[in-house]
């Protein structure tokens, strides 16, 4: 079974962002030294600054607690803005669904009241041509 997985626009762009916001943390890290057993945390800096002085090691831990929160959050927004998806309209049915917005204005009516009354009208129609059949 083969199930493909479609993303929006503003999904594409919340997963680069998230992937970005990653890739900057991995670039500039927070540093901590440890000494006689005592750790001291050393601020933020280029990965690079871990070749230029043998005492800064990664902090790992504020890292990782840095990417669990970036991956909550930008898992949360990427599921906020997940849209309906709806089939794809053909250029008649575009139109009948602007003629149909133009009427709810002109009429003063909610879309979905016009389409509830439109298809109460099409069921009368067909159940009264079912009678006739008999």
């Amino acid at each position: 079974m083969h199930t493909s997985i479609s993303i929006n626009q503003n999904q594409k762009r919340i997963l680069v962002a998230v992937i970005t916001i990653f890739t900057a943390m991995l670039a500039y890290p927070p540093f901590q030294a440890v000494h006689d057993g005592t750790i001291f945390n050393m601020g933020y800096g280029w990965i690079t600054d871990l070749f230029k002085r043998g005492y800064k090691t990664i902090n790992v831990s504020v890292l990782l607690i840095q990417w669990i929160g970036t991956i909550i959050v930008g898992g949360i927004a990427f599921v906020l803005a997940k849209e309906e998806s709806f089939p794809p309209t053909t250029g008649m049915q575009m139109a009948i669904l602007k003629d149909v917005k133009k009427l709810s204005i002109d009429l003063a009516r909610e879309v979905d009241d016009l389409f509830e009354e439109a298809m109460l009208d099409l069921l009368k129609k067909y159940e009264k041509a079912q009678r006739k059949k008999k």
